[in-house]
């Protein structure tokens, strides 16, 4: 969960949230594709777990998901808590297309919610941060441990329940719904291609990152 008030990029100039939960997940997905889909055929399935988050839902804690497929780089109002939350709507986005894409090949995507766990937040922060979550937060009724978090992977990777199974969101072992399943689409972007489901190519995230971000610097 993101902590920095300013927004940071990457080398490319992507913002480093977004780049980080969503184009990672993009990335490896769509490169392991063809490994998944043989893997499929030669055993039967194949999954796709993609780890996403319930505090992109209306009404959650902090500002609401502010998705600007225009402004990815959130160059406009920068929100550490927005950045966070678009790149999990992303995660969700990403899901449902490629489980709709890979359908009758054996593999299947699905997404989950591994709940509020201090101790992983804990593990990345620094002074006042890392005692409040490690020592206060921790002893929430709703914080989860690593080990309670972790339940949650296994049962969307490997139980045999879910077998056939993609296109969902699970926390606690259970399916949850999104209300911004179908949300943010645009005729264009469905007409040209760039985004299924709300997932953008990979080509067309740069580009329009990299010219926010050297738009951003030039207005100084």
């Amino acid at each position: 969960m993101p902590y920095t008030k300013k927004p940071e990029v990457t080398e490319n100039g992507l913002e480093k949230t977004f780049a980080t939960n969503h184009l990672g997940h993009f990335l490896l997905g769509t490169e392991l594709l063809s490994r998944l889909e043989g893997a499929a055929g030669a055993t039967g399935e194949a999954r796709v777990v993609v780890v996403s988050s319930r505090l992109h839902q209306p009404r959650s804690i902090g500002p609401e998901v502010r998705f600007d497929f225009g402004d990815l780089n959130l160059t406009h109002r920068y929100h550490p808590m927005v950045a966070y939350k678009n790149s999990k709507l992303a995660n969700l986005w990403f899901t449902y297309e490629l489980n709709r894409r890979v359908a009758g090949s054996g593999v299947t995507a699905n997404a989950l919610c591994p709940g509020f766990v201090p101790a992983t937040i804990a593990d990345e922060a620094r002074g006042l941060r890392r005692f409040r979550f490690r020592h206060i937060l921790s002893r929430l009724p709703f914080a989860r441990t690593p080990t309670e978090a972790t339940d949650t992977y296994l049962f969307v990777g490997a139980h045999p329940s879910l077998k056939g199974i993609g296109g969902k969101f699970f926390a606690e072992g259970r399916e949850i719904r999104s209300r911004y399943k179908l949300r943010c689409l645009t005729r264009e972007s469905y007409r040209d291609g760039s985004v299924g489901a709300g997932s953008l190519s990979v080509h067309r995230m740069q580009r329009n990152a990299g010219t926010r971000t050297r738009g951003s610097k030039a207005d100084g």
